[in-house]
């Protein structure tokens, strides 16, 4: 973190798109936002690091909205399910995925559900269980998966020299840990 560059704020268009206001405006239920990081706290701490850019730009981030850098992409539809382009699962895996599902609604980090159709502007991509040494399964979301995958509207120079998430992370736990 002490090089990384200042995270990018949320581009205006993207804020004022009536799309985007309209689905959230109508659905607030589905947009819980969970903050577990009391910011004046943070920001105390990270007064101390060096890289005053950066770490103001991830405090600002944590208040107004972290972007992902990804575009809009023309040929893509503005809804697409790929839900059901996963693997086949196994029962365990499959009751695995389930519970873990209500687990994320029950803590507020999933949003429950609300019906069968995706609401303009949503995408929905495969979720499966991968085997882990310490527990039974981890739950991932392939955002890498089908036709129109979410990983493709990110272009790799728009994210060069960004801290990567495990810098993120590491920050994060670093100061836990003080």
């Amino acid at each position: 973190t002490y090089q990384a560059k200042p995270l990018l704020k949320v581009p205006k268009a993207v804020k004022d798109d009536p799309i985007i206001h309209a689905v959230i405006d109508g659905n607030p239920h589905l947009f819980k936002i969970v903050m577990p990081i009391n910011i004046d706290i943070f920001e105390h701490y990270v007064s101390f690091h060096p890289n005053h850019c950066f770490t103001a730009s991830v405090c600002h981030g944590l208040q107004h909205g972290l972007w992902s850098q990804a575009s809009y992409c023309p040929s893509y539809p503005p809804t697409f399910d790929a839900s059901s382009q996963h693997p086949k699962q196994s029962p365990e895996e499959e009751d695995f995925i389930y519970s873990q599902c209500e687990l994320e609604v029950a803590l507020g980090w999933f949003s429950p559900a609300f019906g069968s159709d995706l609401l303009l502007g949503m995408y929905s991509m495969p979720v499966h269980a991968v085997p882990k040494a310490i527990q039974n399964f981890h739950m991932v979301t392939n955002h890498s998966c089908g036709e129109f995958l979410l990983n493709s509207m990110v272009e790799r120079d728009a994210i060069e020299g960004q801290s990567p998430l495990d810098t993120l992370k590491s920050l994060a736990d670093s100061l836990l840990a003080l």
